[in-house]
């Protein structure tokens, strides 16, 4: 099931791709290719390249990084 690509409101505009395939969701950022991510909880994932995804309400989610949160929403 593919999501929506969701961008990211930074200077230089991010898009990250969520997928599910068999049961798992997997990111790819800007088109770097699939990678799995892996729950820590039920909204809060690792392995994006050593980046941190959060969903949130409103169908957004953050990107997390030693330099800030990123916030994405759905488009």
């Amino acid at each position: 099931m593919d999501c929506c690509p969701l961008r990211g409101q930074a200077a230089v505009p991010r898009v990250l791709v969520i997928t599910l395939a068999e049961g798992r969701l997997f990111g790819n950022m800007d088109g770097r290719g699939k990678v799995p991510l892996i729950a820590s909880s039920e909204t809060l994932f690792g392995g994006l390249s050593g980046l941190g995804v959060e969903f949130i309400q409103n169908g957004a989610l953050l990107v997390k990084h030693v330099s800030g949160d990123y916030r994405f929403v759905r488009k």
